[in-house]
């Protein structure tokens, strides 16, 4: 799944309206719930330049796709994060303005020279509950 928050219709706040995005996605599908989560994800937030556009063929079948690397890292980050877990790469996490002091983790991505730095958000676990989910390729 894709979700592409353009400031033109998102506002100024777009880059912090993804994030609660990420975290409201492993909400309902019940990440940091004391019985875990009924399915397990991970998410990915990036933020730069996309190319957003329509693709059809002459039978008239169109759909909207985004292009460049900005997506391409985004997927890649969704893939590297863990169940429970929001990899917010590091202009991202600049500018969406987070309160919270998260970890740092480097990565190596495919189709990136150089190791790719991100932030760590994980979906607690309610107080007083423990557990926690893990990922299984």
């Amino acid at each position: 799944m894709v979700g592409i928050f353009l400031p033109y219709f998102v506002g100024p706040k777009h880059v912090q309206a993804a994030v609660d995005a990420a975290r409201k996605l492993l909400h309902v599908t019940g990440h940091g719930e004391p019985g875990g989560p009924w399915i397990e994800v991970g998410v990915g937030v990036h933020y730069g330049t996309a190319f957003v556009g329509t693709v059809g063929s002459k039978d008239g079948v169109t759909d909207i796709t985004v292009l460049g690397d900005i997506p391409n890292v985004t997927a890649r980050l969704s893939s590297a994060a863990a169940a429970g877990e929001i990899l917010i790469s590091d202009e991202a996490y600049k500018r969406a303005g987070l309160p919270e002091i998260l970890e740092l983790r480097s990565l190596e991505l495919k189709g990136k020279s150089e190791p790719f730095s991100v932030r760590v958000l994980r979906q607690a676990v309610p107080s007083g509950e423990a557990g926690t989910a893990s990922r299984q390729d």
